[in-house]
């Protein structure tokens, strides 16, 4: 043990085991704890760590004093040698009784449920540690009326214990990753922000080296909610792909103090030198009307830091739920996300815009057709993305409705960028083959317009929107002009889209519309809907039934 000039040991030169024990005796001593405690951090901030685990174990949480719990909690994460001791910290978090938990209440059985539960998922962490490098919160979904915020006190642990770790999903729905308190949230137990004030309110800064951050720093594939942005906080300086949801439900209009920018993390700095993929995945766009805007995109890529970035993806999606609003499907133009994403352009080198509606189960959302589109104006340019190669768009990104009605129309020149080498258009309508002659135009006349490396041209056909692949097929001849200079044009009928349930949305649609013009006499609603009708009027069958 090391010793000072006066021959005494050193409080930080004691072994781990040794302080465990001088700590698991303090809470014998009917003296003010906190006195000790705070004798104890003037000679030791490490003694005063271990000390803390022990000290609070009976932990009472006063009221507006939450605190408490967080360094109780940050003890045991950055002692990982520690977490043998997990069962005085549920011991804590989950006393017998009944217990108030900010005016709320909850029976024993419910507690009892929550922490047998937990210390299962902690268990079976603790085994799988050195061969797992995946960790999601999908087994969560299994516990029915458990807190969130309970739950993850052993999400931290769980991370801090898998030292192979490589992707952290902690993406999953919302309730089940925090409790109604807003200062519940996931990142509320990694937070950074401020020094520790022992008898304040504020939590203590982790430095960097401690074991929390030993799996952390190899995590490479991170996939977050727009609400725990706070996370990217923590030093991911493995992380290669970022994948985050921004949904609108996050957002309540109704509330006053409600805004339309994300959260951002305390710290605004780069610090993902290897990040090179991100994924946005949203069930809207930009917003904008006459007074303001809002610039999720911005936001996020402010946040992330962006000189690496060289995939960026797009995707529109429905909340699994299938939750609509009135703001769904009525998006802003994409040119505002294009200029959001030239803080990329001097790496971008594949771009995807397009929508997936594949996490909305059996009933497809019918708010997230991507006909819902036809009210967003194209992109005006992409011609500052010097670098950008691969392009993967919905074609309403390069023309909308208005295309070929109006004399000062951009040509595909003014908006494809001047590298570029592959080009794959979502959802292409029969309006593309002029679009595709006026490119075939520009190459001809060398112009400045012209994309000399642009090779393969695919048309990426969905049933739900444009034309079919077979529509293209039996027009070979439109494409001959683009074959002429060079480019090839490949047709595919997307094989991955689920198609069955479309038929009943389309349906649902003629319900409404029914309802909504029928003035008096009989509707949809009241006609017969036996199962033969019901067939026949499906696919527009002669009924037999009457």
């Amino acid at each position: 043990m090391d010793a000072d000039s006066t021959g005494r040991v050193r409080l930080e030169s004691l072994p781990n085991e040794l302080l465990g024990d001088i700590a698991e005796n303090l809470h014998a001593l009917d003296t003010d704890r906190e006195g000790f405690l705070t004798s104890l951090a003037l000679v030791s901030r490490r003694f005063r760590e271990v000390a803390e685990l022990v000290v609070y174990r009976d932990l009472h949480i006063p009221k507006g004093r939450p605190i408490r719990l967080d360094l109780l909690l940050r003890t045991l994460l950055e002692r990982p040698d520690l977490a043998s001791k997990a069962r005085i910290l549920s011991s804590a978090i989950f006393p017998s009784g009944t217990r108030e938990w900010h005016g709320m209440t909850s029976p024993p059985d419910e507690f009892e449920k929550i922490k047998t539960q937990c210390i299962k998922y902690l268990q079976t962490a603790l085994e799988a540690g050195p061969k797992s490098s995946m960790l999601t919160t999908s087994l969560l979904k299994g516990v029915d009326g458990a807190w969130g915020y309970d739950i993850n006190v052993y999400i931290g642990l769980m991370i801090t214990l898998l030292p192979n770790l490589q992707d952290l999903d902690i993406c999953g729905p919302k309730r089940y990753l925090t409790i109604h308190d807003e200062t519940w949230r996931l990142e509320r137990l990694f937070h950074m922000a401020s020094e520790a004030d022992l008898n304040g309110n504020s939590l203590r800064h982790l430095q960097e080296s401690t074991p929390l951050f030993n799996s952390i720093k190899n995590v490479k594939t991170l996939t977050i909610q727009g609400w725990q942005l706070p996370l990217l906080n923590l030093p991911f300086d493995s992380l290669k792909t970022l994948d985050i949801t921004i949904l609108e439900e996050e957002y309540d209009s109704e509330d006053p103090d409600w805004s339309p920018n994300l959260p951002l993390p305390i710290t605004l700095h780069c610090r993902y030198p290897n990040l090179s993929t991100l994924v946005i995945r949203s069930d809207w766009l930009e917003l904008c009307s006459d007074s303001e805007q809002s610039w999720r995109t911005s936001r996020v890529l402010e946040a992330v830091g962006c000189q690496g970035v060289m995939q960026f993806k797009f995707i529109l999606q429905s909340y699994p739920t299938g939750y609509c609003s009135s703001r769904t499907g009525y998006l802003a133009e994409f040119n505002l996300l294009i200029e959001n994403l030239y803080a990329l352009k001097e790496t971008l080198e594949s771009l995807t815009v397009d929508y997936d509606d594949t996490t909305t189960g059996s009933l497809r959302d019918p708010h997230l057709d991507p006909r819902h589109l036809k009210t967003c104006g194209a992109a005006k340019s992409m011609r500052g993305f010097k670098k950008l190669k691969s392009l993967k768009v919905l074609q309403r990104v390069l023309l909308d409705g208005t295309y070929a009605q109006l004399p000062t129309k951009n040509r595909p020149g003014d908006i494809l960028p001047p590298g570029l080498e592959e080009l794959v258009i979502v959802c292409p309508n029969r309006k593309i083959i002029q679009w595709l002659e006026e490119l075939a135009e520009d190459r001809m006349a060398d112009s400045n317009l012209s994309v000399p490396n642009l090779r393969c041209i695919v048309l990426l056909c969905r049933v739900r929107w444009g034309e079919s692949a077979s529509w293209f097929l039996r027009r070979p001849s439109a494409f001959l002009k683009v074959r002429q200079v060079g480019i090839d044009v490949q047709v595919i009928q997307d094989a991955d889209e689920t198609v069955s349930i479309l038929p009943y949305c389309i349906l649902f649609d003629c319900f409404c519309r029914q309802c909504q013009e029928a003035d008096e006499g009989t509707t949809l609603w009241d006609e017969d809907w036996t199962d033969e009708a019901w067939s026949a009027r499906l696919f527009g069958l002669p009924s037999d039934t009457n």
